[in-house]
Formats: C-alpha cells, structure tokens, sequence
C-alpha cells in the first residue's frame, strides 16, 4: 500500500546501523584532539558519534547529509562527555563529520572522520511526495497512517528534498496498537512527540516521546485525549481532550483543553461547556 502524503518542508532549525570502522576525514584543518566514536542507535539512519573533550566545552558537530548538504548539532552544554544524535543523514549514504570548539575566531576542528549511514527499517511505508513549495531548510516530522487508524502507523522525518531520513513504527515503545494522529519535534530537540487517542472519553489518552535514537518514554497521561496537542515553552502540553457530562436526561460529550504540568499532572483549562449551552432542542 502506498501512501499518499501533501507536505510543504519547513524547518526545524531496526537493521543495520552505521559503519563503525571510521576513517580520519581528509581535512588539514582539523587537529586529531579528541578520540571520537561513531555507533549505531535504535534508529539506524541515526549515527550516535561520541567523544570526550579535554576540558568542560560545548559540544558541536558538523556534519555532511551524504548528499552535498552540511548540517549541525549542538548541546549548548558545558562538559567533558558528549553524546550527538546525528539526524538528517541520508540512508545507506556516505557521510563526514567534524568537531568544532570555540566560536568566532578561536572556532577550530579538533577531530574528523567518515562513515557510511545505515538502512531504513523494514516495513517503512512507499509514500508518495508532492513538493507543495519550494523546498525549505531543515527537517519536517509527520505522523504517517496506514490501514485503519490505530495499526501500522509511523513517525517519519523527510529531509529538504522528501527523503525519509527517519523513521519509527508508534507501536514499538509499548508492544501495542497506537491510534496516532500528531506529532511534533520535542522543543529540547531530543526527539518526537506523539500521541495516542484514548478509546473513549472515560478512558485515558497519552503524549509520549521517543528520541531520536529510538529510545521511548511517556510524557503524560490524560483522560479523553484525542486528536492534538501542542508543547509549550514553559514545558507544559496542551491538549485536547472529550469531556463527558449529564445534562438532565442527556449524556452531552464536549471538548475541553487540558494542560499537563511540568509534573503530568493534568489540569482542565477551558471546557465547551463554560461557553456554550446545551439546547436539546
């Protein structure tokens, strides 16, 4: 089955995995500093590269997308250790990287290598792309639906071009069948947010993100939750969610929007039934 998918890109700022027999990129203007490691993750078009600098610095890194295209991660995190989740790289592609400290005019490469990026998992979906626009940079994330709702969905990241560059099947972090309908780049840039519908309106609903690495983990549960929601900056989520009450002999099912605390805790911040009233007429 094909699937059929409209997008515009904009922008965002499993089988075998990368090579890890890295070679010293042909770059005289990088130094040999930092001992750098270059592994697979649970996601194998997404390279881990790891090293540790000799003091407490930020950790950069550039890199190419195997297609003429270089990119950058940076953890903003002054350390010894670091730990690049490298995404945007073209599958089974050849790829270079550099690490960069310093800024401005102290900016210099203190390691360099190659590597060849892995496959897509099996089962990813043939999804048929129209550049609705000129294409933007960066990295553009959707949920992608196949079947009836709740099976054999996927969180897909296509690059500028309409690659897949990434892929997740929903199901995978709980065994389960996922009713997916949103997804979101997580505001820390770690990951994907999405969510699972709940059932019904007396059942719960989840928010849950999985890293770009593959590794998953829930975010929040709420009541009723269906169809979307939004990160804030705060951290908090807004969500929507079914709220069901008894209006004299009716049973009326309205929508309200929930925030999730920094805590999970969820707290209900408009209902319809605050403005509109029931007419059982």
């Amino acid at each position: 089955m094909i699937a059929a998918l409209l997008i515009g890109l904009w922008g965002l700022g499993c089988t075998e995995g990368p090579e890890a027999d890295t070679q010293a990129a042909d770059n005289a203007d990088c130094t040999d500093e930092v001992d750098a490691v270059v592994s697979a993750t649970g996601i194998s078009t997404a390279p881990r590269l790891t090293w540790r600098s000799g003091a407490a610095t930020g950790g950069r890194v550039r890199f190419t997308n195997g297609d003429g295209l270089t990119r950058e991660w940076a953890d903003g995190l002054e350390a010894l250790d670091h730990d690049a989740v490298l995404v945007g790289i073209v599958p089974n592609a050849a790829w270079t990287w550099e690490i960069i400290e310093g800024e401005g005019d102290s900016e210099r490469c203190v390691g360099s290598g190659e590597a060849t990026n892995g496959s897509l998992p099996g089962g990813v979906p043939q999804i048929a792309r129209v550049m609705a626009t000129a294409p933007a940079a960066g990295l553009t994330v959707a949920p992608v639906l196949l079947g009836s709702p709740q099976i054999n969905n996927w969180l897909v990241i296509f690059d500028e071009a309409g690659r897949i560059v990434w892929a997740y099947p929903a199901s995978a972090g709980t065994g389960q069948e996922v009713w997916l309908s949103t997804a979101a780049f997580a505001r820390d840039g770690s990951g994907v947010l999405f969510n699972h519908q709940a059932p019904s309106a007396t059942d719960a609903g989840w928010i849950a993100e999985v890293g770009f690495d593959g590794e998953f983990r829930f975010a929040a549960m709420v009541p009723g939750l269906h169809t979307d929601f939004e990160e804030r900056a705060d951290g908090r989520i807004a969500a929507l969610a079914w709220d069901l009450r008894e209006v004299g002999a009716w049973k009326v099912l309205g929508d309200k929007v929930v925030v999730v605390e920094t805590d999970g805790a969820p707290r209900t911040l408009w209902s319809a039934f605050d403005t509109i009233e029931f007419d059982q007429n």
